[in-house]
C-alpha cells in the first residue's frame, strides 16, 4: 500500500445529496485490543476482553439491533442472532489482520522497545507472541 492510499476515502456526496450511489460497508473501530467493534446499518457487534485476561478466556460479546435500538440501550443477550453472525466473523477477521500487521511492523523494526512496552502497558499493543 502506498502512503497516499492511507488517506484514500469515499465521497459521502451520493449519500448526502441522493444523487448517484453509495456503497454500504461495515465500519470498524477499536479503543484498544480489549474493545473492538463493527457496525453497519442493521447491527453493532462488540468484542470485549478484560485487561490482562488470559488469551484463552472467552470474550464478552455485545450485539445491538440498530433499527429497533439506535441508542444501543438494549443489548441482545444470549446467542448471536443468525443474521448478525457474519458481521461478528468479519470483525474477528478484521482484527486478525490488524494483529498480523502489528506483528510484521515489530519484526521489521517498526517501533522501539520502550515504545512497545508503553503501548503494551496501556493495552494498545495488539498481538501476543
Amino acid at each position: 500500500m502506498c502512503s497516499s492510499d492511507l488517506f484514500a476515502g469515499r465521497t459521502l456526496g451520493p449519500l448526502l445529496t441522493g444523487v448517484g450511489t453509495y456503497e454500504e460497508r461495515d465500519v470498524y473501530s477499536f479503543v484498544n485490543r480489549n474493545a473492538i467493534s463493527v457496525r453497519n446499518r442493521t447491527w453493532k457487534v462488540a468484542r470485549l476482553r478484560r485487561p490482562g485476561a488470559p488469551a484463552d478466556e472467552a470474550p464478552l460479546w455485545q450485539v445491538f439491533h440498530l433499527p429497533s435500538d439506535p441508542q444501543e440501550l438494549n443489548e441482545i443477550h444470549g446467542n448471536f442472532p443468525p443474521d448478525a453472525r457474519p458481521i461478528g466473523q468479519r470483525l474477528e477477521a478484521w482484527w486478525s489482520e490488524r494483529e498480523a500487521e502489528a506483528q510484521a511492523a515489530r519484526r521489521a523494526g517498526g517501533v522501539g522497545a520502550s515504545l512497545e512496552r508503553a503501548l503494551k502497558e496501556r493495552g494498545y499493543w495488539g498481538f501476543v507472541e
